[in-house]
């Protein structure tokens, strides 16, 4: 995302964040984007689905990342 001109913002440690807060804000000229970063086999917890759900329908594109769909998140950013 840095490399494609997005402010990135992740908070290193989530213990003391508020519950289900997305891992990643990106921002660039007019767009903004969430994503919450899981393992293969990693489940979303019901606080990261409200969170997710709530800023897509605030207009905020919010995604549910894993390491398999690199190609797709590439094109999602592009």
């Amino acid at each position: 995302a840095q490399r494609l001109g997005y402010l990135v913002f992740h908070d290193y440690d989530s213990r003391r964040s508020t519950p289900g807060f997305p891992d990643l804000v990106m921002v660039k000229e007019g767009r903004l984007v969430v994503a919450e970063l899981k393992r293969e086999t990693g489940r979303t917890k019901p606080e990261q689905a409200e969170w997710l759900r709530l800023l897509r329908s605030a207009g905020v594109e919010a995604h549910i990342w894993r390491p398999s769909q690199w190609d797709a998140i590439e094109s999602v950013l592009a």
